[in-house]
């Protein structure tokens, strides 16, 4: 049997024509399933939060010791690390990268600026001065093209870039005290901003705060990190309250995008200092991954099924090269073409004595919709056409169906000339 995925009808001057991927069928569901582990022994190695190129190629994470150190990570069952650098920019935090996946763009804290980096080649290509302890960034296009917002944390503002000329073209002031992350809607139409106790709306069009959603669960609470589902319907905001000045007892909360309001919550319900460092969501939107910061026991992974958000899978305990108790998790991303899901973690509170990039798999989905599908009508024929589905659901696709509605007419029968 063929799993598959209707991709609805092609608007084209032949109606009615249905699209299908298909792609072996689904394995067992099961949350994860370790499958490789590169250990760094580096003391200028900790990598920190995670970020994958559009195209699923390029897995970075800048590392968090000090320095300019960016580790690259390849590979699966036995992944390797290439280690570049940020040039004078020092500490850097977060990447981004371009739609094309040709470009990395890298938060430096301690630089106040931005640097542009070869996604290829990891030479810096350019900096860009920013404002004040810049930390998160994202980058994806916009009405105006394709733009990289900087959340400058020092300054309580977000920096605007423009890929193209590598310049600021507009500042956004006082978005909320204490800024740390930035995610975009996926038309680009909107930007989150996580600021002390909420989330700003950012209308990308105009570059205004248009409004802010305060947080369900505390107005104290610090944001650690936001995603913004697939369809655009709902965002997650990762946060905690902060009170130990380290990732305390952590919470995820969704929200409903059209009209700003708290959908559920749930967090990590121990009273501990496990707080999630960083949050992921598959291409699919159906499941939200977690990377909990252990410190005083073994850290998880934790994961929900988003039609189900306020009820937790039961977390996914380390292995591989994060097994040991008393560690951070710190990083966590899943694959935008493959189902993997890949984590960094840090020993503590020793982070020099080694760190850990691992590699799991998840369950196997349908394939995503054939893209830019068109049809061009001919003598009781049809040509059609499209571009590969952005996911293939985790396993090759096999094939692709094409039907009609309503069905095809019968053939008239042939129309036979006199003879001569």
């Amino acid at each position: 049997m063929k799993r598959s995925l209707v991709a609805g009808v092609l608007a084209t001057s032949i109606t009615g024509l249905g699209l299908v991927a298909a792609a072996p069928p689904a394995a067992a569901a099961a949350p994860l399933s370790h499958i490789g582990t590169a250990t760094l022994t580096s003391s200028t190695d900790e990598p920190g939060r995670l970020a994958v190129s559009p195209d699923g190629t390029k897995i970075w994470a800048p590392s968090l010791a000090g320095g300019t150190t960016i580790d690259a990570f390849a590979g699966t069952t036995s992944p390797t690390v290439t280690r570049y650098s940020t040039g004078t920019a020092a500490d850097p935090w977060e990447v981004a990268f371009t739609p094309d996946s040709a470009a990395a763009f890298v938060t430096s804290t301690s630089g106040n600026k931005v640097v542009r980096m070869n996604a290829s080649t990891g030479a810096v290509v350019t900096t860009i001065p920013v404002g004040t302890a810049p930390q998160g960034i994202a980058v994806g296009t916009t009405a105006t093209g394709v733009r990289a917002y900087v959340v400058n944390t020092g300054s309580n503002s977000v920096s605007v870039i423009d890929t193209s000329s590598n310049t600021v073209v507009t500042t956004i002031p006082s978005v909320g005290t204490a800024p740390q992350v930035v995610a975009l809607a996926p038309d680009g139409r909107t930007a989150y901003v996580g600021v002390s106790g909420g989330v700003a709306v950012v209308d990308t069009s105009t570059n205004t705060v248009t409004s802010t959603v305060s947080l369900a669960n505390g107005s104290g609470h610090v944001v650690r990190d936001l995603v913004v589902a697939p369809d655009g319907k709902r965002f997650y905001a990762a946060h905690d309250d902060n009170s130990a000045g380290i990732y305390s007892e952590g919470w995820i909360s969704a929200y409903s995008t059209a009209a700003l309001t708290h959908v559920a919550s749930s967090n990590t319900s121990n009273g501990s200092p496990e707080g999630f460092t960083q949050i992921a969501l598959t291409p699919d939107g159906k499941t939200l991954y977690g990377a909990v910061a252990g410190q005083t026991s073994t850290a998880a992974i934790w994961w929900y099924d988003t039609a189900a958000f306020t009820a937790p899978g039961t977390p996914v305990v380390e292995a591989g090269s994060t097994q040991a108790a008393s560690h951070d998790n710190f990083g966590i991303a899943a694959s935008p073409t493959a189902n993997l899901v890949y984590v960094t973690a840090r020993q503590f509170p020793s982070y020099n004595m080694w760190a850990g990039f691992d590699v799991y798999s998840t369950p196997s989905t349908v394939p995503g919709a054939p893209r830019t599908p068109s049809a061009s009508s001919g003598s009781g024929s049809a040509t059609v056409s499209w571009t590969a589905p952005a996911s293939n659901g985790g396993s090759a696709i096999t094939g692709y169906t094409v039907t009609a509605s309503p069905a095809a007419r019968p053939a008239p029968p042939p129309v036979r000339s006199p003879a001569p």
